[in-house]
Order: structure tokens, then sequence, then C-alpha cells
């Protein structure tokens, strides 16, 4: 076997037997285009990352997020991005050569007899080569940016109040979206758009009007974020409910369905592996547009989620194994809850809709495949196709807003405000609203709304309660008691204390009455003066009353 044949020979570029003279001719570094070099003497890395990367980024097949290399992974649950490690770069690479006729390889000489033969000999890539290109400016500058990564088309704006729908590929919109999936919705009439999102809400029992008006808000919003409408700040959509099985967890479903996503959930945990930040982090580095934080219960507290939420440029995320710097911007953040306690700058940063659970009688529309999911899930693309049919009219008007300032957030309230009103008949988005931000960020008033809503929803109503009758009616409907946890203090004193506190900032009616509300739910507070035998003195006392309705 002659030496060519042992080193897969192959003749420098341009083929041709080389002689005594052509030897001194030979460049080194002019590489073959079928060849990915391999770094070593005078083919830099910076050389060869500059042969490699091109071809790469031409074919989408690796992105620049945060300043590192990321490829997007398909799995049964869709697509995520991930860190490009090293080893997996080296196997990826040879993949992609292999797919395009190209190889991998080093270039050597090789002597046979009294002559020198130039060759590419066929290798495999070090690892640690590849972790210095990937690490490389080259890549940095050659291969796609990627900002957002979403499995339906995406309408965006064009000049002149005209839009434009995005199909599946790569697109440089917004520092770089890659469409994973999704058909081409189809154009569907303004009217006929309405109704069906309007319908596809039918069957979810609202505690207001306004609710609804929040709740077609959030269906629309994750088009005006990936389209890059809004260039400010998206609040995190919390269903609540007092009940479960209202349906608040299964409308955020649906929400994510007309975009042909799946929500990545996020369990709460506390501190250690798998805590909430790391949870967190983890949902940001896959890059799956939709997280979501199902049935949450308890006190949520991350600075993480605040920041991510917020907008403000970009996270770095950790995760085990993993870690990216994240530009939180693209996602969409959803919370359903039976109560969850906000601090006061995430409730700021939510739109809160509340659900009531139907009556045990009520009949839920059928559809011919099956229930609403199913539905939905079954014609994606018309109710996609709805969602941009909204849009379109709002860019042909001039994309106009309220003037409404009840909210942080007013670039999406006052754009969402007006979208409901004009267009879908439907009332002021913030009605209401600034009561259950507040309440969400209050644990005494959380604890007086789950008392309000069992008192209402038996035959209590209308009757004055006392402290102490609370305390039984909590250990009875299992409601945590208020105040500090673990308490020792006897059960209707820290009601009482509780109590006090709440209606001092309450509406004075007249000087024995004050009042407040509770998630829609009025609780008038009297004081009177009551002789008591036992004590033989008049002692000042205070009783409840509960009503529907604001204060």
């Amino acid at each position: 076997m002659s030496i060519a044949t042992e080193v897969e020979w192959q003749e420098a570029e341009p083929c041709q037997q080389p002689d005594a003279q052509q030897e001194a001719e030979v460049d080194p570094l002019s590489i073959p285009e079928n060849v990915f070099p391999v770094p070593q003497g005078q083919h830099s890395y910076t050389l060869s990352a500059e042969h490699i990367f091109p071809s790469i980024a031409q074919a989408n097949l690796w992105f620049i997020r945060g300043g590192i290399v990321h490829e997007v992974e398909h799995d049964i649950k869709g697509a995520r991005l991930l860190p490009l490690v090293k080893e997996r770069a080296v196997s990826g690479l040879e993949e992609f050569a292999r797919s395009c006729g190209r190889r991998i390889a080093r270039f050597e000489t090789v002597t046979k007899g009294d002559k020198t033969y130039p060759v590419w000999r066929t290798a495999t890539m070090p690892t640690q080569s590849m972790d210095i290109l990937m690490q490389s400016n080259a890549a940095r500058q050659l291969l796609p940016r990627i900002r957002q990564l979403v499995a339906c088309p995406v309408i965006v704006e064009r000049p002149d109040n005209r839009t434009e729908t995005l199909a599946a590929g790569y697109h440089s919109h917004g520092g770089g979206t890659y469409i994973t999936a999704g058909q081409m919705p189809p154009e569907v009439p303004l009217n006929a758009a309405l109704d069906a999102l309007l319908n596809l809400h039918a069957d979810f029992l609202f505690s207001s009007p306004s609710d609804k008006s929040r709740t077609i808000a959030a269906a629309l919003s994750p088009a005006l974020k990936m389209g890059g409408f809004i260039p400010d700040d998206f609040p995190m959509h919390v269903a609540e409910a007092v009940e479960s099985q209202s349906g608040k967890d299964y409308l955020q479903k649906l929400h994510s369905r007309i975009y042909n996503e799946r929500p990545a959930g996020i369990a709460p945990s506390k501190g250690g592996v798998g805590s909430l930040d790391e949870t967190l982090s983890k949902a940001l580095i896959s890059g799956r547009p939709f997280i979501c934080f199902s049935n949450f219960r308890g006190k949520l507290e991350s600075a993480i989620l605040e920041s991510a939420i917020r907008g403000q440029g970009s996270i770095e995320c950790r995760a085990l194994r993993t870690s990216a710097t994240v530009d939180c911007t693209p996602f969409i953040w959803q919370l359903s809850t039976n109560g969850a306690e906000f601090t006061r700058d995430l409730a700021n940063r939510a739109i809160v809709t509340r659900i009531r659970k139907q009556p045990a009688s009520y009949v839920f529309t059928e559809y011919p495949e099956g229930d609403l999911m199913s539905h939905v899930q079954s014609n994606q693309p018309f109710y996609l196709g709805c969602v941009f049919s909204i849009l379109r009219e709002w860019v042909a008007c001039g994309k106009p807003k309220t003037a409404d300032t009840r909210h942080d957030f007013r670039g999406w309230t006052q754009t969402l405000d007006w979208i409901v009103q004009k267009i879908f008949q439907l009332p002021p988005l913030l009605d209401g609203h600034q009561e259950q931000q507040s309440r969400t960020a209050n644990p005494a008033l959380q604890w007086l709304r789950d008392v309000a809503n069992v008192i209402i929803g038996k035959p209590h109503a209308g009757r004055a309660f006392s402290a102490v009758e609370f305390a039984d009616l909590c250990e009875e409907e299992d409601i945590p008691l208020p105040g500090r946890p673990g308490s020792t203090e006897e059960p209707k004193f820290r009601i009482g204390k509780t109590l006090g506190k709440l209606f001092k900032e309450g509406q004075v009616v007249d000087e024995n009455t004050s009042r407040l509300t509770a998630d829609g739910i009025a609780i008038t507070r009297e004081v009177f003066e009551e002789y008591n035998p036992k004590r033989q003195e008049t002692i000042t006392r205070q009783r409840y009353f509960f009503a529907k309705g604001e204060a």
C-alpha cells in the first residue's frame, strides 16, 4: 500500500502532479472549498474560523445569542435553544460537512522519494480547537443573531400602515427570529375574526366585564410581542380563581395553542438544586416564548423574574451544567393561581384576570374535534389568522392608543385598551384593576379575599360576623391565618389585628362605619357599644358584613 493511500492523499488545488518547481509555489494558506480546516501551523484559528463559519451561517445551523453559539434542538416537546458545547459542536460539524459534500481535514506534506506533496488529510476536529473556534470573532460576526424562537408565522409591520406575515425559517426581524414550524394562517375578515375570538372565550365566567377585556388582551399580546409592535414592557398575565377547576390554567394553555406553543412550566420550590430561579433560568435559556407558573401557591418572590418581566436588557441565567446571557424581552409570562402573594414590584408588573367557576348545571360548548382545546389545536392556523386580522385593523388605523395611565406598563395597556374598546366593543381594560394589583401584593387582603369568597358562596351572606367567627371559619375551610407564620398568638387576636390594619385604610362611611373591597366583595365594618353583664361595663365591639359589589 502506498503512503498516499495510507494518509487518504488528496492533491492541493489545482489538482496537478507537482514537480520540484511547483512545490515552491504551493500556498499552504490556500484552502480548498470542500475542506473545513483544522487549525494548526500556518492555519490559524482565525483563518479556520473565517473559512468554516460562513457556510454554517448560510445554512442557519448555529446562531449567536448573548455572545455564545447556540443550536436549535427539536424534540417531542418542540424546539428549544441550547448553548452549544464543544463536544456536540464537533459531531455537528462532521454531520454538516457530510451533508454538504465537505470534509474536515488538516494540511500536511508527504514525502515520496525525493519529492514532497501537499495533502489535505481527513481528520477529526479536536474538541479544544472547536471550543476556541466557537469563541472567535469570526463566529460572533458571521453567525446569524437569534433573539426569539417561535413555532408559528409572525406578523410584522411594514411601511405605510401595512403588515407582512413571516413564514417558517430564519428572519433577521427583531434581532433574529427563527420560526420553527406552523402553517401560514388564512386572511380572516375582521367581523369573522371578532366573532371567533369572542366565542373562544364564551364558556369562561369572568368576575367582571373588564376581566374579559383583559383576557382578550392577553390572547392578542403574544402576536404583538413576536412582531415587535410595542417597544415597551409587557405585563405578566395572571389568571386568578377562587375555586379549583375554574378554568384559569386551561385558559392560558388555550392562548398558547393559538400560537402552536406549549408553555415551559415552572414548578416552584425553595432553595438548592431545582430552586425557582434555577428552573426559571433553564426556561429562559431554552428560548421557548411562553413561560407559565401553573397553579402557583404562596409567595412569589424572584429577582430574576422581576427583572425579566421588566425587560431590562439581558440577564445572566445559570442552570445545571448550562449558563447563558439571555435577552428577556421576547418572553410571554403567565401565572395561574387561587391566591398567590406577590411583591409590590411584581404586582405592578402584572395584569390580573379573575375567573369564576361555572355552575354545575352549565353546559359547555361541544365541537366536532372534542373539547375546546382540541378544537383550537385542530384549527390553529385559523385562530392565528383571526389574531392577525385584529392587528392588521389596528395597524391600518395608525396604531392608536388611549390615554389611560392606571398601569405602569403604559405602552402595552394603552394599546390593548384601544383595541378591546374600539375593535371588540368591550369595556375599558383597567376598570377595577388597581384594586386587584393592590390585593395581590397585600397578604392580609388576600386572606380577607379568601374568607369573603367562602362567606359569599354559602348561606352566611347577609349576617354579621365577629373576629371569633372568622377564626372558626378559617379552621373549617383550611384557610391559613393571617400574620406571622408559626405565631402562638390566639387566632381571634391575630385576626382582630389584621382587620384593624386593613380597615384603617378603608373607606370611611361615618364615624362608626368603614368599608373596603376584596375581589369585588364589599366588606363593611360597624363599630358599636355593647354592655357586658359579666364584666359590668360597656365594651366596644366590631361586626362585619359581606355583600357582592364594589364598595
